[in-house]
Formats: C-alpha cells, sequence, structure tokens
C-alpha cells in the first residue's frame, strides 16, 4: 500500500516536466507560498501550470542539471513544516466540455503514467464523433512499478469517477479499462463496477512487456493499428492512465492540482521497498531515507523504471 512519506525540507520543481513548452514563474524568491498555489503559469498551447506541493518560503529561482543534460528552470521552496494548504483553492465549476477542459488546464494534470503530455490539450479532440472509445490504461508501463496497481485498488471510487467524467464530457461511447492478468485484484473491483453500466468494460490483457504502450493497448484492446507517425485518435482512441484519471476526479471534487506523485522505490539496494507518495520537486534521498536508506551501494540509480528510465547522476535529483 502507498504511504505518504513525511514533508521534505525542501522541494525543487522543476518549470519543464512535461512535453512542451516550460512553465514560465509567477512568484519571486522570498515569497511565501502554500501546498495547491500556482507558482508558475502555462507558457503556450502545449504546456502546463506548476504548483506548490509544500507550504513554506521560496528559496531559489533558477537551473538545474537534469539527467539528459540540459539545464532546466527551477523553484525551490524551503517547507515550513506546515503542508499548509492554498486557501483560494475550490472545486471548480464544471457545466459543459469547454469548463471541463478549462479545468483540466488549469489543474496543471499531465500524463503520470510516463509521458507527461497536458492531459487538457490530449483531451481537446475537435470532433467528438471520432472517438469510438477511451481506454483506460491500468497496465502497469514498467516491470517492478506497482504505483498505478495502488491507484487502481485504493482509489478505485476516484478512477470510476473519472470514467463518468470522461462518458459526460468526452461524449465517450465505449470506455475499456485496460488491466494485466497479474492484477486480479483490480480486475475483480472494476468488473462488479462494470456490472451496471453500460458502455464500460474491463479487458484483460497478458502481463507482458510493454504492454502499457498506447499503441500496443490500443491494438490488443481494439484490434486496430496505429500508423506510423499517428496518433491513437486517427484510429478513434483516446488513451488515458488510470492515475491521471483519478487525479483529474480528485481536482474536479476537490479543486486541489497536481501536487503529489506515487512513487515505486524497489531495488536490491533498498532496505524497504514500497509505493510512496511523495510532493513533487522532493529530493530522491528523502524517498530512500522514507525506505529505510540502502542496504548495500547502489551500483545505478534509476528513474522512471527498469526498461525506460534513465540513469540519475546523484540523489538530488526531483520527483517530476
Amino acid at each position: 500500500p502507498a504511504v505518504i512519506m513525511d514533508c521534505p525540507k525542501s522541494v525543487t520543481i522543476p518549470m519543464s516536466m512535461h512535453i512542451g513548452t516550460p512553465a514560465r514563474p509567477l512568484v519571486k524568491v522570498g515569497e511565501y507560498v502554500k501546498m495547491g498555489q500556482r507558482i508558475a503559469e502555462a507558457d503556450g498551447f502545449v504546456s502546463s501550470p506548476v504548483h506548490a506541493s509544500i507550504s513554506g518560503t521560496v528559496k531559489k529561482i533558477d537551473s538545474f542539471l537534469a539527467s539528459n543534460g540540459r539545464r532546466i528552470p527551477a523553484i525551490t521552496i524551503e517547507s515550513d513544516g506546515l503542508m499548509a494548504r492554498y486557501e483560494a483553492l475550490q472545486p471548480p465549476v464544471v457545466r459543459n466540455q469547454e469548463e471541463f477542459l478549462q479545468a483540466l488546464t488549469d489543474s496543471g494534470i499531465v500524463g503520470l503514467g510516463g509521458a507527461g503530455f497536458p492531459t487538457s490539450v490530449k483531451l481537446t479532440v475537435r470532433n467528438m464523433a471520432e472517438i469510438d472509445a477511451v481506454i483506460v490504461n491500468g497496465a502497469e508501463c514498467e516491470p517492478y512499478v506497482t504505483s498505478d496497481t495502488r491507484t487502481m485498488l485504493d482509489r478505485s471510487d476516484q478512477v470510476w469517477a473519472g470514467i463518468g467524467l470522461l462518458q459526460t464530457y468526452l461524449q465517450a461511447k465505449r470506455v475499456i479499462i485496460a488491466i494485466e492478468k497479474n492484477k486480479p485484484q483490480c480486475i475483480q473491483i472494476f468488473k462488479k463496477l462494470c456490472a451496471n453500466a453500460p458502455g464500460v468494460e474491463v479487458a484483460e490483457l497478458p502481463s507482458l512487456y510493454p504492454q502499457g504502450g498506447e499503441k500496443v493497448l490500443v491494438y490488443n484492446t481494439m484490434g486496430r493499428i496505429v500508423p506510423e507517425g499517428k496518433l491513437p485518435i486517427d484510429v478513434g482512441a483516446v488513451v488515458i492512465n488510470c492515475t491521471t484519471l483519478a487525479t483529474i476526479a480528485q481536482y474536479i471534487q476537490t479543486g486541489m492540482p497536481l501536487t503529489e506523485k506515487c512513487v515505486t522505490v524497489d531495488g536490491s539496494a533498498v532496505r524497504e521497498p514500497g509505493n510512496v507518495i511523495a510532493p513533487i520537486g522532493a529530493p530522491l534521498s528523502a524517498l530512500f531515507e522514507h525506505c529505510g536508506g540502502f542496504k548495500e551501494e547502489p551500483g545505478k540509480l534509476i528513474y522512471c523504471g527498469p526498461m525506460m528510465g534513465i540513469a540519475v547522476p546523484n540523489l538530488e535529483m526531483p520527483v517530476v
């Protein structure tokens, strides 16, 4: 089960954690901010706003060297230890498709399965009649990683609420919940929910990498091939990660934007492996400390999973 880690001493929140243009900072050094407060705004159509993940004081706004070798602008916040919530947060008013998409834009939600594509952009489909099916991606994209599995077990009500939102505002005629067969509890939960829900079904899929890839899912659930250079919508499909969907529902219900991430901390060097709910921007060192530290010297630290992850240069790299 996922466990909330203690508030770190500080967070370093990159302005580029998503596909597209980096966000533009709205705060200044020395300013006091609270959890959920917008600290950077989207700087283009394919961009996403960024929110404070803790409460505290903005200590610096500069750049750091990311694992990909590029320098990325970032905002560092020193914690006051309170995790105080920003008072102005409230659930958005959503009565139609336009307001739904605007809420997604304001939430700062991006694809939480790894791609990081701004969700509001992904769900902006010019002709809703083109959507034959929405595929909810419950197939873990990487071996060892179980954070999406925990979402389906611990936040199944929010995933289900998210499906309802897609049926209402995306006019989704068919919703396919794609789950690998090595997650029988998840399959059982959602089959029970689907029993009296027309248009929603569970697809049990082989546990085989890379089952979580969009084009693989489209083929294995709908039997359609996404041509080279094309997107799932070109064959009538929209694919959305289950944790992304749960976070959409959470924002619509509470008004709390994207401020945290469930991370699987695993490997032979980790003393107590587990799923950790961490504030975005928390240093990896804080995650390993939460998991009891190392029982042996790690040979390599890989962020994002063993198959497509990248080796990180040090433990101060932030959760994104």
